[in-house]
């Protein structure tokens, strides 16, 4: 798990947004309300609606996820590392009882667990 460096409130330009995940190389970032997750949006996702709007006419809220793929902390890792493969999504956010953020479980931590879990024991995630 890493703790986004990155968030942004749902009322934020998409535009400048996109813009600063782009200089940043982000894939996504979490959308938090008073310290609570209320979306995410994903670089891809703006990439697809600029084809449709021009970014620069829209907010976060118009183009974020709002039903994101969230665990708790105590969520076991291979069953987070099994949902991101089944559905193919770039991450899991983690939040605690009251939905704060707490950080993001990304597909290259995925990776990362299963290639530890295939060294240490000659099974990997995604077998599961």
């Amino acid at each position: 798990m890493e703790r986004p460096a990155y968030t942004v409130k749902p009322y934020d330009s998409a535009q400048a947004i996109a813009e600063m995940m782009l200089r940043n190389r982000l894939a996504h970032v979490p959308v938090v309300v008073d310290e609570r997750l209320v979306g995410l949006i994903a670089l891809k996702e703006l990439r697809n609606i600029w084809h449709y709007v021009h970014p620069d006419s829209l907010k976060v809220a118009d183009v974020m996820n709002e039903g994101p793929y969230a665990v708790l902390p105590e969520t076991p890792v291979d069953l987070v590392v099994r949902t991101i493969h089944q559905f193919r999504l770039d991450c899991a956010v983690v939040v605690d009882d009251y939905k704060r953020l707490l950080g993001v479980f990304t597909s290259a931590s995925a990776a990362g667990y299963a290639k530890l879990v295939h060294r240490t024991s000659g099974y990997t995630a995604m077998a599961a």
